[in-house]
């Protein structure tokens, strides 16, 4: 969101309450150390270019869980390792 305040696509008072809304949602946020080294090992070992990526798969096979993505690309290098990755 900080980026689109930046570029002048949302204003701070948009900024702010698109992140109040957010933050109103019952969502439960994971931050360890152990999550933190396992994306980071995805990442060195897919070449992930983006961290978000890597610490979404970590969180999906923590939780054995299936994930879906519009990356393509992400789909493409991870797919034989991963099969619960999958193409929207």
């Amino acid at each position: 969101m900080r980026a689109k305040t930046g570029a002048k696509e949302l204003s701070e008072a948009e900024t702010t309450e698109a992140l109040q809304t957010a933050l109103a949602f019952d969502i439960t946020f994971y931050n360890d150390n152990e999550l933190h080294l396992k994306a980071l090992n995805l990442a060195n070992r897919f070449s992930l270019p983006a961290a978000y990526d890597a610490h979404d798969l970590a969180l999906a096979e923590r939780f054995d869980a299936q994930f879906w993505t519009a990356v393509r690309r992400l789909v493409r290098v991870v797919q034989d390792d991963f099969p619960w990755v999958h193409l929207v």
